[in-house]
């Protein structure tokens, strides 16, 4: 027997006709069930009745640890092609009802006998997705994940569900104490809007557009420089030292070519798809490497060639559940920086996850966002890579939640996480390395060695993390500097506007206009508060645009030459941090902070009397 048991907010399913003589009877309607273990039964052949107690058992395991006791028996039959006879699966499912019901569970088991539509929302925690196999002799095959912190002096803690607030190490990482308690024990915070929603729109920098689908959102101009500056950080900081191949690659795909039909068949529910003369296209899902995958099967490539490197800087489109589409976090359309690396050996494919670990530790400190760190690794591997898992943590200075699966269920027998803790206690991974072993030879990916032979690559696949998660993780890290006593502002490589110069009279106006033309010509962002308002008002709107740094210019600054500048970075809500500077210095200020990021100039306009007000102030 084989059973797929997902946790999940809610499963619908509705019957469409029958396919046997003795299907149960059922009335053809769409039955919801929320908050609920899903439970895909597929009978084989072999399997007895005295198998379901054993079955039984483990699902009240299951009940225990994720705290749910409403179970669904789903008869699925995908899972297996040795099935047993249709009247021996429907009284295995009958018996199992009957025990579950017995053992005080709420039950509810769909017909047997139908094709069925079926749709479900899987909740986020590894508890949610489990695949178990029993056989005659009753023994469970496939056992749960098990979670242990790996500290940087080598140090390993085993989490205790049921006391796991008292591991010491927990004690001294709060952001990977949030990680245990929403990946391990399940108990994320509920009913929290997160705070970038509201500051997207305030900044105006991203909005909801009511034209598009759910999930598919639209970026005024500092929004859009925001979104061009990490992707040109992606690549001058990431893509361009790995010596990358920049490829590109179809945003439709045909539904029915076999390497499409296969992935579809996995994340069906989260598959785009249209027609085009009658022809069925799939939008560029994010689950998969189709288009780079395809074109290197085609490709001639010689040991001399390994290691490489291939980048793909794409639109994708994952169809989430509506729920689940929350401002920048989840998206239906998004742009996904892939680097997909080839290498000829082991060896070679564990230096390039190195490589890709360190960048991307490098990007996450550079985006000034605050992350745990999580490690998925097959437990019988994990003594073969935990000297490589550990020098990566001594690197970054950080310990790790590490889930050691027990056998290999992807393509990947060790993949990391860069897992950003928004301000609403929730985790959303950004950027990951994965250590594939197989996929080279499933999809034809072959380089020919020193004697002459075809060989596999290993492929180390890594993401960036999509740009949209990454502002997110950027957001949410900065409202986070409330709860410090401090103003919450962006990284200021990234601040679409970085000074704002304000005249107190008209007669300023020629001293402020040539104080924006040195500041432009020496790469900073300013802008100029040119209108009609008092200075009270345009310091005001200055600060809550996260301007970091606000120049006030009157009399006393034209007969010093000096600068009174206001710093957010060092300022509080009760009070401003101001320093007198010369434009020189302010300049030299901000390239040493900039230091070599990227840089683009405005997309709005310098004078602010010039400007559109995309979004109304404090409207949501």
């Amino acid at each position: 027997m084989r059973i797929l048991q997902l946790h999940v907010d809610w499963v619908e399913y509705e019957p469409i006709k029958k396919e046997i003589e003795m299907a149960e009877e059922a009335e053809k309607k769409v039955y919801r069930i929320e908050d609920a273990i899903l439970l895909l039964t597929c009978v084989e052949k072999g399997d007895e009745e005295k198998m379901c107690e054993v079955v039984i058992e483990d699902i009240e395991k299951s009940v225990q640890q994720i705290g749910c006791k409403k179970v669904v028996f789903y008869p699925y039959a995908h899972l297996s092609n040795q099935l047993a006879p249709p009247s021996k699966a429907l009284n295995i499912l009958q018996k199992l009802e009957e025990l579950a019901l017995e053992r005080g569970l709420e039950v509810i088991r769909a017909p047997f006998g139908w094709t069925k539509a079926l749709r479900i929302s899987v909740k986020p925690h590894p508890l949610a997705e489990q695949f178990k196999t029993f056989e005659s002799n009753m023994n469970v095959m496939e056992e749960a994940s098990k979670f242990i912190i790996l500290d940087v002096d080598g140090k390993e803690y085993e989490i205790d569900v049921e006391n796991w607030e008292e591991c010491e190490v927990l004690q001294k990482f709060p952001l990977l104490k949030i990680l245990v308690r929403n990946e391990v024990i399940g108990k994320p915070p509920k009913g929290i809007e997160p705070a970038h929603i509201k500051v997207m729109r305030k900044l105006e920098l991203v909005d909801y557009e009511p034209m598009s689908d759910v999930g598919h959102l639209k970026f005024y101009p500092n929004g859009t420089l925001i979104h061009d500056l990490l992707r040109d950080f992606a690549f001058w900081k990431i893509v361009h030292p790995l010596k990358c191949m920049k490829v590109d690659t179809p945003a439709l795909y045909r539904a029915n070519y076999p390497r499409v039909k296969e992935l579809c068949g996995k994340f069906d529910v989260r598959i785009y798809k249209l027609k085009v003369d009658n022809v069925e296209f799939v939008l560029r899902p994010a689950a998969g490497d189709l288009g780079v995958f395809e074109m290197l099967s085609k490709a001639t490539i010689s040991w001399k060639n390994l290691p490489f490197s291939v980048y793909d800087y794409s639109h994708c489109y994952r169809l989430e559940q509506r729920g689940e589409c929350t401002g920048l976090k989840r998206n239906r359309y998004f742009w996904m920086p892939d680097i997909h690396s080839f290498c000829k050996d082991l060896e070679e494919g564990k230096k390039m996850f190195e490589e890709l670990s360190y960048a991307y530790s490098r990007l996450m400190d550079a985006l000034d966002i605050e992350y745990a760190f999580a490690w998925r690794v097959v437990k019988d591997w994990y003594p073969k890579l935990k000297d490589l898992i550990l020098r990566i943590l001594k690197n970054v200075n950080k310990p790790a939640l590490i889930e050691l699966l027990p056998g290999k269920k992807h393509y990947w027998v060790m993949k990391n996480e860069w897992q950003a803790i928004g301000s609403d206690g929730f985790n959303a991974q950004v950027s990951t390395v994965q250590l594939d072993l197989e996929n080279s030879e499933r999809f034809g990916i072959y380089y020919v060695d020193k004697d002459g032979r075809k060989k596999g690559c290993i492929i180390v696949h890594s993401s960036i993390g999509s740009i949209e998660r990454q502002m997110y993780a950027i957001l949410e890290t900065a409202v986070k500097r409330e709860k410090e006593g401090k103003l919450p502002m962006l990284p200021l490589w990234l601040s679409p506007e970085q000074v704002r110069v304000i005249p107190v009279s008209e007669r300023h106006l020629e001293k402020c206009v040539e104080i924006c033309d040195i500041l432009e010509k020496n790469k900073v962002r300013v802008g100029l508060d040119d209108r009609s308002e008092t200075v009270s008002k345009k310091v005001f709107e200055a600060k809550r645009s996260w301007i970091p740094y606000i120049v006030v210019v009157g009399d006393k600054e034209l007969e010093s030459g000096k600068l009174n500048v206001v710093k957010r970075e060092l300022s509080t809500v009760e009070k401003d941090h101001k320093e007198e500077m010369s434009v020189e210095e302010l300049i030299k200020e901000i390239r040493e902070k900039c230091g070599d990021m990227p840089f683009r100039p405005m997309y709005v306009p310098r004078e602010m009397s010039k400007r559109i007000s995309f979004v109304p102030w404090g409207g949501d």
